[in-house]
């Protein structure tokens, strides 16, 4: 098993993204996500985005927040709640000119149509601006996957 990749902010600055900056990729996953592991919260720091829009800089953006101890929330739609010191298996599908799909644990969370002719890549990590203190999030066995398809 490999170790979790851990992203650190301060208020000096973020450590540790990385991105995948191919068209066409077919998402993350499955990777772990743990919010938190009992240091300072996070609250509204950005944990994956899929770069590239027609309307915008991104057209999926995951963010972790505070709020019932973790919340993990994107494209609109709670993802998960409870997740401070909880890892969150984080599946995101994206179909070029077809959908975006985001699952934690294995479930379908949230799902809208990519109807855009861009050319994205994916990242994550932690990173914004900093509204609390210094944050931590781990992501482990974060792999990125080419020309899947989504479970039926």
């Amino acid at each position: 098993m490999r170790p979790p990749e851990e992203a650190r902010e301060t208020p000096e600055g973020a450590s540790g993204h990385a991105r995948a900056a191919r068209r066409g990729w077919g998402g993350l996953g499955p990777s772990e996500l743990g919010l938190g592991a009992g240091r300072t919260p996070l609250n509204d720091e950005s944990l994956f985005q899929i770069w590239g829009s027609t309307s915008g800089a991104t057209q999926l953006l995951v963010r972790g927040y505070s709020a019932n101890n973790g919340e993990i929330r994107g494209g609109g739609a709670t993802l998960s709640s409870g997740c401070y010191g909880v890892e969150r298996r984080v599946n995101v599908i994206h179909r070029q000119g077809q959908d975006i799909r985001t699952y934690i644990n294995g479930s379908l969370k949230n799902s809208f149509t990519d109807s855009e002719d861009v050319s994205n890549y994916h990242k994550y990590g932690c990173y914004g601006t900093l509204t609390t203190g210094a944050v931590t999030v781990r992501w482990r066995a974060a792999r990125f996957y080419k020309d899947g398809q989504p479970p039926p």
